[in-house]
């Protein structure tokens, strides 16, 4: 008998020091992920999301925005190539407005070409998408970073972008190594400019575009929302938390600088529970070659689209890609068929109404629900911001 108690105490010292090893094990690896900036407020999204209920009166507007941070650099010939594969595929695809697929280049300033630049200019003007501001810098003054944002504009503005037909400086904005107001990245980079906020939003920058950041301690502790950040100019990270926006109750203190973000959730990944890889996967809206767009992660997307309190039926949904370095994944089979499988489930006319937008036009419609407007958005495309220059060649 003796010797069976001390047996049992072998296996419960065991599997308790085992269970202890798994603990200390998922807390580094998620240390290492920075999942406890993030993990608190998901938690409470998860629990809201389950009251807030979508109006039945009406179909649910599921607006698909496509950001890349754009990389092509200064291959002419790769760019031709990737504008030839993106006009064949955005031709196949008409949302239920009769827009064609929309891409959003958020091309890159610090390798700035003008012949490419160009290039991408002439396929946004024929109405396939449009041009936003990309930029990676590092150790930046707030003097410097002002002056090369104004370069930024200047080259730009040669091919009518950043620039509306009215005249105005006007752009959204996607930070490089995911290091905005100063806040380090993974590889220990930083900007070196803790009033990034201020200085974007009074040079034209309506809306920054760049998160989540998964892995990343730049990821904001707000997830899944649409929000004001008020910058405070001797701090980093100043978007670590805000305000977020919500339907009939517009901001009106002209401080505040919206973050716009994609989705991210905890799922199952069901095609993949008995082919032996991850069945669980942290979802952030990423598209490369390791993640392919596919019929199953869209209906995901749709579940989990960000939306302004007092508009659930109003989903963004803002997906992320390094397209130059994945083309296939954005532009290739996997694009094509989640497309297709959008557009047959989520564009019926009733239940569900699809829009393909510019980061430009959803922040138009994020306005416009803010302002308390109903309807169709594609009624607010240019609602505030105005149609860039090259629109109208």
């Amino acid at each position: 008998m003796a010797n069976n108690k001390s047996k049992f105490g072998m296996k419960l010292l065991f599997i308790s020091l085992f269970l202890l090893v798994l603990i200390m094990y998922v807390g580094i690896k998620a240390n290492e992920k920075h999942l406890f900036i993030w993990l608190p407020d998901y938690i409470k999204y998860e629990i809201v999301k389950l009251f807030d209920k979508e109006n039945p009166n009406v179909p649910t507007e599921i607006m698909l925005i496509l950001v890349d941070h754009h990389e092509i650099k200064k291959s002419l010939k790769k760019e031709e190539d990737f504008i030839r594969r993106l006009r064949i595929l955005s031709d196949k695809h008409m949302d239920s407005d009769g827009k064609k697929f929309q891409y959003t280049f958020f091309y890159v300033y610090d390798d700035f070409n003008l012949d490419v630049a160009k290039a991408i200019s002439s396929i946004c003007a024929q109405g396939y998408g449009e041009i936003e501001l990309h930029w990676h810098m590092k150790n930046e003054t707030s003097d410097s970073y002002r002056k090369k944002l104004k370069d930024a504009k200047k080259k730009f503005s040669e091919v009518g972008a950043l620039t509306t037909i009215e005249g105005k400086n006007a752009f959204a904005f996607i930070h490089g190594n995911w290091n905005l107001d100063n806040t380090p990245s993974i590889s220990g980079s930083v900007s070196g400019v803790t009033d990034e906020l201020d200085i974007l939003r009074e040079e034209g920058c309506f809306a920054d575009f760049t998160f989540p950041a998964f892995g990343e301690p730049a990821q904001p502790k707000i997830v899944n929302s649409i929000y004001y950040a008020l910058d405070d100019p001797k701090k980093p990270k100043s978007y670590d938390t805000g305000v977020p926006l919500e339907v009939g109750k517009p901001q009106k203190d002209d401080r505040y600088f919206m973050i716009f973000q994609g989705p991210m959730f905890i799922g199952m990944n069901l095609p993949n529970i008995f082919s032996g890889k991850r069945p669980f996967i942290i979802e952030r809206g990423t598209l490369q070659d390791l993640d392919p767009p596919t019929p199953f992660r869209a209906d995901q997307w749709v579940k989990h689209g960000v939306y302004l309190k007092g508009r659930p039926e109003w989903k963004f949904i803002k997906l992320h890609t390094h397209g130059a370095m994945h083309p296939d994944a954005v532009l290739g089979e996997d694009m094509d068929k989640t497309l297709v499988h959008l557009e047959k489930k989520y564009n019926d006319g009733k239940k569900y109404r699809l829009h393909y937008v510019t980061a430009r036009e959803a922040y138009n419609i994020v306005k416009a629900a803010e302002a308390g407007l109903t309807g169709n958005p594609d009624d607010y495309r240019d609602y505030l911001i105005k149609k860039y220059k090259y629109s109208i060649r």
